[in-house]
């Protein structure tokens, strides 16, 4: 008995190690900032793929020195690979061009058009990994700690708000991601099948959609109890302070400005100029 008791008193092995990656820790308001600044430029200003290719890489680099893992990673693309095929795919056929794929006297894929699909699709994969980035490097009470800091000069009641909803929201996703993943393994055991083509995935999307809504609404009524109760929307004012800013956070600023620039004063010029 005492074998068997000390047998099982022993410690499982968790899941994740105990001691967590290195990481780079940014301040949230300067982090806030940096993702702002790479949408906006990708948005606007670039307009070659080299050059959106080289934000995409700065965003991959920021992914890995915040303990993203590489496996991670690519389970996100895979999420928005469907995204960039359809995108690629609609700009090869509509865009107007010389022909690459012909079938009697009618244009089918132009070159423009692929060319047009190879640009729009980096831009979409560099504006979803500045989402993937911004929810791995800012954490939930970092964004909540930098949205009351700036509003409440301005407005207690608005900073309090978008203090409050950016903390759930930011909270939220992971934990919805954990529970697409549940579902979805729930309903491959039933015999859903979410491999094969793409008109048997889109079959197959409907035994997603219905469990994560019901599941989405059931959390959302469990998150408004939770701060009806405890009037968090009235006590978070209480319960952030702004962090300092460190050297380390400068540099990361001023890298990330001098990456925006060459990308767009120096990569995104056209041939010939």
């Amino acid at each position: 008995m005492a074998e068997r008791a000390s047998t099982l008193e022993k410690p499982t092995r968790p899941d994740h190690p105990a001691t967590p990656p290195t990481r780079f820790d940014v301040d949230p308001r300067l982090g806030v900032a940096a993702v702002g600044a790479v949408i906006l430029v990708a948005m606007f200003v670039l307009s070659e793929v080299e050059a959106l290719a080289a934000v995409l890489l700065y965003l991959a680099a920021w992914y890995f020195a915040a303990g993203g893992r590489l496996l991670d990673l690519l389970r996100h693309l895979r999420r928005a690979a469907i995204f960039v095929l359809i995108i690629f795919i609609l700009n090869g056929l509509l865009v107007p061009g010389d022909a690459v794929v012909s079938v009697g006297d009618r244009t089918v894929l132009t070159l423009q058009g692929l060319i047009a699909g190879v640009f729009y699709s980096v831009r979409l994969l560099v504006l979803y990994m500045a989402i993937i980035v911004f929810i791995r490097a800012v954490s939930p009470e970092g964004f909540a700690r930098t949205a009351h800091s700036l509003l409440r000069p301005f407005s207690q009641k608005a900073a309090r708000s978008l203090a409050l909803g950016g903390f759930l929201v930011i909270s939220f996703l992971p934990l919805f991601a954990r529970e697409y993943e549940r579902v979805r393994a729930a309903q491959s055991f039933r015999g859903a099948g979410f491999k094969g083509g793409l008109l048997r995935r889109l079959r197959s999307t409907r035994l997603l959609l219905v469990p994560l809504v019901l599941s989405a609404v059931h959390r959302s009524g469990q998150l408004a109890a939770v701060v009806e109760i405890r009037d968090l929307k009235t006590r978070i004012g209480e319960s952030v302070s702004p962090s300092k800013i460190t050297v380390g956070d400068y540099f990361f600023a001023a890298l990330t400005l001098a990456v925006l620039y060459v990308a767009a004063a120096v990569i995104n010029r056209p041939a010939g100029v």
